[in-house]
C-alpha cells in the first residue's frame, strides 16, 4: 500500500507542475497538451511518467536539449513523500479495517498537502501568492472541515482571523519591509486548514523553520542578509508539519526540544 500511495502521490505531483506552470502563465491547466516551453514539442506518454522520464532524459528535452527545470522532479517526489506520511499517520498499522471516516480524513489531508505544495512553489519560485486561488482554496478547506465535523466550528474562522490579522498587523507597521501581503492571505488559509491551536504553532514554527532555512541557505547557497527570501515557503512547511503529526504531537514534541535544550 505505502509503494501504491507513493505511486498516487508521484502522479499528483505531476499534475501540480501542471497547475503551478500554467496558472502562472494564464493558462488553463486542464486544456490541451504538454509541451515542451523551448521547441513547443508536443510530450508522449514517455515524456510524461513522473520522475523517471527527467531521469531519463537528463533534465533535458529530447529535442532540442533545453533544460527542464528540476522543479518538476522535486514537486512530483515531495508529493509522494507527504502521501506516503499522511498515509502513514491514519492508518499506522496498514490499510486493515479502514473505516469511511479515516478515508475521508486521508483525503482530506491529501488535498490540503497538495494545495500547501501549490503555493510554497509559486512563492519560492515567483515570490508572489496567487490571491484568488488561495481565497479558493480556504472556502474549500473550511467547508470540507465543516463537513468532516457535521456542523459549523467557529474554531477555523478563530484560527483563519488570527493568521490573517497576525501577519497584516506587521504589514501596516512595517508597511511591507516586513512581510508582503501575500502572507496575508496565506495565514487565513492555514488557519482554515489547522484551526485553533493549530494556527499558532503553525506561526511559532514558521519562524523557526524560517531561522534555520535562512542560515542554511546562507552558508550552502550563496545568500545574505540582504538577498530576498520569501516567507510563504516556511509557512508552508510548517502547516504541512502540523497536518502530518497533528498538533498534539508537535506540542509535545516542542516542550521536549526546549526541555532537552535546558
Amino acid at each position: 500500500m505505502i509503494f501504491i500511495v507513493f505511486i498516487l502521490g508521484i502522479t499528483v505531483g505531476s499534475f501540480l507542475n501542471v497547475y503551478i506552470m500554467r496558472s502562472y502563465e494564464g493558462r488553463s491547466p486542464f486544456r490541451g497538451r504538454s509541451k515542451c516551453d523551448a521547441c513547443e514539442r508536443k510530450l508522449g506518454i514517455a515524456d510524461l511518467v513522473p520522475i523517471f522520464s527527467y531521469l531519463f532524459v537528463r533534465g533535458k528535452c529530447r529535442t532540442c536539449s533545453v533544460p527542464l527545470t528540476i522543479q518538476y522532479p522535486l514537486v512530483e517526489f515531495a508529493s509522494g513523500i507527504l502521501f506516503v506520511l499522511a498515509y502513514t499517520r491514519i492508518f499506522p498499522y496498514g490499510f486493515i479495517n479502514a473505516g469511511i471516516g479515516d478515508i475521508a480524513e486521508l483525503i482530506r489531508l491529501w488535498f490540503f498537502l497538495a494545495v500547501i505544495i501549490i503555493l510554497f512553489v509559486y512563492d519560492w519560485r515567483w515570490m508572489v501568492v496567487p490571491v484568488i486561488p488561495t481565497l479558493v482554496f480556504a472556502a474549500i478547506a473550511f467547508f470540507v472541515n465543516s463537513f468532516q465535523l457535521s456542523a459549523f466550528s467557529f474554531q477555523y474562522v478563530l484560527a483563519a482571523g488570527i493568521g490573517a490579522l497576525f501577519f497584516l498587523a506587521q504589514y501596516v507597521v512595517s508597511r511591507g519591509r516586513w512581510v508582503g501581503s501575500g502572507d496575508i492571505y496565506l495565514g487565513l488559509l492555514f488557519g482554515m486548514m489547522v484551526g485553533y491551536p493549530g494556527i499558532v504553532i503553525v506561526l511559532f514554527l514558521s519562524y523557526m523553520i524560517g531561522a534555520i532555512g535562512s542560515v542554511v541557505l546562507m552558508l550552502f547557497f550563496g545568500y545574505t542578509r540582504k538577498s530576498a527570501v520569501p516567507f510563504g515557503p516556511f509557512l508552508a512547511a510548517a502547516a504541512a508539519i502540523v497536518l502530518i503529526i497533528g498538533v498534539k504531537s508537535v506540542i509535545i514534541g516542542v516542550k521536549s526540544a526546549f526541555f532537552s535544550l535546558y
